[in-house]
């Protein structure tokens, strides 16, 4: 996403960009997201998912208990986030998009969805893996946890937006204490004020559309941020897209197919005008270390 950004405004630093699964939030990015969870893996997957869902609100108290423990022993704080039962909760109501995006990755898949009647135990164990993937697992809403992502939380909450998960079963039921209020303005210290720019993801777009070049976006089939990618448009000029099917939020150039890795393979090379083995050994790295490896003189590729 970054890498759009700075080529948009600085488009002479990089001969090109490579932007994995990157967002691209300029519609009702409420419906986009709820839509795309909803109908991601198969119907029986998708069922699972939910009723689990259920069985740990239902089961808030014990469940609670556990992770209190766990923040105690961890020596972590809710403070922003107001407190553990909201972050709790939180972390129940994120679980199925944290598990479409790293499904491939962290051991987890529909084989691991406690089946019904599981112990809190279990319910727990699951959650620590498939509801916080990122470091900390439930107690990745904590402050501590929350700290190295307060800059996107913000950048979210005032220019790119944040994504919206399906709850309404969830509130049908009555199961929802803090119903629809899980957003970036959570995780940001109410300290911090926060002004929402619907202008700034339209430009961003409008410039990939119409002026992006040397562009090239990849995205995993059942990673949830793909439900609004990126496009190309009448003016994007030399770039590509490519969706890797049942690839989740992890999908690099070396995910992909060979024919699609050599023709990516040989646009780098083309756009960074760099031999071919400075190249191959690299694709399954991302980031900097494609740009290490195409950064011959002052200008490389960012990605």
């Amino acid at each position: 996403m970054t890498a759009v950004y700075h080529d948009r405004f600085y488009p002479n630093d990089y001969v090109g960009t490579v932007a994995i699964s990157s967002p691209d939030d300029i519609t009702d990015h409420g419906d986009a997201y709820i839509n795309f969870i909803n109908h991601d893996g198969t119907p029986r997957c998708e069922a699972d998912l939910r009723r689990v869902q259920v069985d740990a609100l239902r089961q808030r108290a014990p469940m609670e208990a556990m992770m209190a423990s766990a923040a105690s022993s961890a020596g972590v704080t809710f403070d922003v986030v107001g407190s553990l039962d909201r972050a709790y909760e939180f972390n129940i109501i994120l679980t199925p998009f944290v598990f479409w995006q790293f499904y491939n990755h962290e051991s987890v898949s529909c084989a691991t969805i406690p089946p019904a009647g599981a112990s809190v135990s279990d319910l727990y164990a699951f959650f620590d893996t498939a509801g916080g993937t990122t470091p900390g697992g439930m107690l990745s809403i904590s402050d501590q946890g929350n700290g190295p992502f307060l800059p996107y939380y913000y950048q979210a909450g005032t220019q790119l937006d944040y994504p919206v998960e399906p709850q309404s079963f969830l509130v049908e039921d009555g199961l929802l204490r803090y119903p629809y209020q899980e957003s970036a303005r959570v995780y940001v210290p109410s300290s911090i004020p926060m002004t929402f720019d619907p202008t700034v993801m339209p430009d961003i777009d409008n410039w990939v559309r119409y002026h992006g070049s040397h562009l090239i976006f990849t995205y995993g089939s059942l990673d949830p941020y793909g439900a609004t990618p990126f496009r190309l448009g009448p003016g994007s000029r030399d770039s590509a897209v490519y969706v890797l099917p049942g690839g989740d939020h992890i999908t690099l150039i070396a995910s992909l197919p060979a024919d699609q890795q050599q023709r990516i393979t040989a646009n780098l090379r083309r756009w960074a005008d760099v031999p071919s083995t400075s190249v191959s050994a690299q694709l399954s790295v991302p980031g900097a270390a494609v740009m290490a490896a195409l950064v011959p003189r002052s200008r490389g590729l960012f990605g």
